[in-house]
This record gives C-alpha cells, sequence and structure tokens, in this order.
C-alpha cells in the first residue's frame, strides 16, 4: 500500500504512463523533460488515472504550485542555516533571498516578521533558530496556500515529531556553506513555529 515506483527522465514518458497505470502512487523528481514543461502531463495523468503523485526533493515553489501533487518532500527549509539565503512568506508566495540579498530583503520584510511573532533583530542578527523558525513558518504557509487552492492536501504532518528517526547526519564537511543544524535544533524550532501557528 505505501509501496512508489519512482520514475526517472531516462525511462521517457512512455515509463510514466505505464507506472501510473499500474500503480495508485508514484514518485518523481523532474518536472521538466528535455526542457519540456511536464506540468500538463502530470496533471493529465492525474486526471486520466487517478494517480497519486509524489515529488521528490522539490525546491521550487512554483513545481509545487503547478502540478496537482498527492505530496511532496523538500528540505529547503533547511536553506537558510546552511548557505545563509532567506525563505519568506509574503502573503501571497514563498520568496527565497540568496544570501547577497538578505540583508535587503529582511529590512524589506521587518513588519511581516514582527506582526507574525518573530524577531526582526534575531533575524538581522543571523541567529539560526529564529531564521529556521521563520523558514519553517513560511513553508507552513505555502503548504496551506496550495491546500486551499489545489482542493487537495499536498503535505500532512502526522506525527507528533515529524523529524523523528528521519534525521540525516550531519555531513563531516560542506564547502557549500556552514554544516547543517542538528536534529536537537531542528525539532525545537517545529515546535516553536507550531507554538505561533
Amino acid at each position: 500500500e505505501k509501496f512508489r515506483p519512482v520514475w526517472h527522465e531516462e525511462s521517457g514518458l512512455p515509463e510514466l504512463d505505464r507506472l501510473a497505470q499500474k500503480y495508485a502512487r508514484v514518485a518523481l523528481s523532474q518536472t521538466e523533460l528535455n526542457g519540456r514543461n511536464l506540468a500538463p502531463t502530470l496533471n493529465g495523468i492525474v486526471n486520466k488515472y487517478g494517480t497519486k503523485l509524489h515529488g521528490i526533493a522539490m525546491t521550487k515553489p512554483d513545481e509545487m504550485s503547478a502540478i496537482k501533487w498527492d505530496s511532496v518532500a523538500s528540505t529547503s527549509w533547511l536553506s537558510p542555516s546552511q548557505y545563509g539565503d532567506t525563505i519568506i512568506w509574503t502573503g501571497r508566495e514563498l520568496k527565497r533571498y540568496p544570501k547577497k540579498y538578505k540583508e535587503s530583503a529582511r529590512r524589506q520584510h521587518r513588519t511581516l516578521f514582527t506582526s507574525n511573532g518573530f524577531s526582526a533583530e534575531a533575524i538581522a542578527a543571523d541567529d539560526t533558530l529564529e531564521i529556521l523558525r521563520l523558514s519553517i513558518w513560511s513553508w507552513l504557509q505555502q503548504m496551506e496556500y496550495l491546500n486551499k487552492h489545489q482542493g487537495t492536501p499536498i503535505v500532512t504532518i502526522e506525527a507528533e515529531d515529524p523529524l523523528e528517526g528521519n534525521a540525516q547526519p550531519t555531513p563531516e564537511v560542506v564547502d557549500t556553506g556552514p554544516p547543517q543544524p542538528g536534529h536537537e535544533l531542528a525539532t525545537r524550532v517545529i515546535r516553536d513555529v507550531a507554538e505561533i501557528s
């Protein structure tokens, strides 16, 4: 019942169609094939077969909103602590500001932070806990928006501790930024965000 075959682009669209006909759930990580946007094809599969699609490693909000996903998985909420960028739900969309634009973005959205229970000073000072709280809150807002506008749940969190047993080990060397925060910090952030939501 929980089995999900994973479609890979090198298998081609006929294989995707075959999997969608045969299995109730199909997972995939690509939403393009040779530069072609697969959103219409994927939505057609959902409509035609009733297949539940699962997006693996989805990082772009546009990918999440354009396709009728049953569920998606993403660890992008961690990127502010890994790469120094800033993720903000603006009330209409999820914005991701790269590290080089974080200062201006954080100044621009100061009122949004404080009105939603965040410390604008802590965010400006690169406080990891506060930045991750903001990131998780922003992703939760995106999830709620997608669920409301697509009519079917995109993501649900069933466990009290969504990271229990799922934490990835922290790499010994990260050449693109500081190491990932540990399981304990992420769990605290999720619990803190749950309190303000």
